[in-house]
Protein backbone atom coordinates (compact mmCIF):
# COMPACT_ATOMS: atom_id res chain seq x y z
CA UNK A 1 0.00 0.00 0.00
CA UNK A 2 1.18 3.55 -0.72
CA UNK A 3 1.15 5.48 2.56
CA UNK A 4 1.98 9.12 3.26
CA UNK A 5 2.96 10.39 6.70
CA UNK A 6 2.46 14.05 7.53
CA UNK A 7 3.92 15.27 10.81
CA UNK A 8 2.98 18.33 12.81
CA UNK A 9 4.67 19.43 16.00
CA UNK A 10 7.63 18.61 18.12
CA UNK A 11 10.80 16.59 17.74
CA UNK A 12 9.12 13.64 19.48
CA UNK A 13 6.41 13.57 16.79
CA UNK A 14 9.05 13.58 14.06
CA UNK A 15 10.81 10.67 15.78
CA UNK A 16 7.50 8.81 16.06
CA UNK A 17 6.83 9.39 12.36
CA UNK A 18 10.26 8.02 11.49
CA UNK A 19 9.52 4.91 13.55
CA UNK A 20 6.16 4.51 11.76
CA UNK A 21 7.94 4.84 8.42
CA UNK A 22 10.46 2.14 9.32
CA UNK A 23 7.79 -0.25 10.61
CA UNK A 24 5.53 0.28 7.60
CA UNK A 25 8.38 -0.16 5.12
CA UNK A 26 9.42 -3.30 6.99
CA UNK A 27 5.88 -4.61 6.53
CA UNK A 28 6.15 -4.08 2.76
CA UNK A 29 4.38 -0.73 2.37
CA UNK A 30 5.73 2.12 0.26
CA UNK A 31 6.05 5.56 1.85
CA UNK A 32 5.13 8.35 -0.58
CA UNK A 33 4.66 12.11 -0.39
CA UNK A 34 1.62 12.30 -2.68
CA UNK A 35 -0.94 10.03 -4.37
CA UNK A 36 -1.21 7.95 -1.22
CA UNK A 37 -3.85 5.31 -0.66
CA UNK A 38 -3.74 6.16 3.06
CA UNK A 39 -2.49 9.17 5.02
CA UNK A 40 -1.17 9.08 8.55
CA UNK A 41 -1.41 12.51 10.14
CA UNK A 42 0.77 12.72 13.23
CA UNK A 43 -0.70 15.61 15.20
CA UNK A 44 0.15 18.13 17.88
CA UNK A 45 -2.17 20.26 20.02
CA UNK A 46 0.39 22.13 22.12
CA UNK A 47 0.32 25.27 19.95
CA UNK A 48 -3.11 26.53 18.89
CA UNK A 49 -1.85 27.67 15.47
CA UNK A 50 -0.54 24.17 14.75
CA UNK A 51 -3.80 22.61 15.92
CA UNK A 52 -5.72 24.82 13.47
CA UNK A 53 -3.38 23.71 10.65
CA UNK A 54 -3.98 20.07 11.60
CA UNK A 55 -7.76 20.54 11.61
CA UNK A 56 -7.64 22.20 8.16
CA UNK A 57 -5.56 19.29 6.85
CA UNK A 58 -7.94 16.69 8.22
CA UNK A 59 -10.90 18.56 6.75
CA UNK A 60 -9.24 18.66 3.31
CA UNK A 61 -8.53 14.92 3.41
CA UNK A 62 -12.09 14.26 4.55
CA UNK A 63 -13.56 16.40 1.77
CA UNK A 64 -11.38 14.62 -0.80
CA UNK A 65 -12.55 11.23 0.48
CA UNK A 66 -9.01 10.15 1.26
CA UNK A 67 -8.65 7.59 4.06
CA UNK A 68 -6.52 8.76 6.95
CA UNK A 69 -5.38 7.81 10.44
CA UNK A 70 -4.91 10.47 13.12
CA UNK A 71 -1.96 9.81 15.43
CA UNK A 72 -0.21 11.93 18.03
CA UNK A 73 -1.75 13.98 20.81
CA UNK A 74 -4.87 15.29 19.04
CA UNK A 75 -6.93 12.10 19.52
CA UNK A 76 -6.11 12.03 23.23
CA UNK A 77 -6.89 15.72 23.68
CA UNK A 78 -10.18 15.55 21.81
Amino acid sequence: MRIAIQTFGCTANHADSQLMRELLEGAGHTIVSCDAELWIVNTCTVIEHTQRKVMRRLKSLDEAGVPYIVAGCLPAAQ
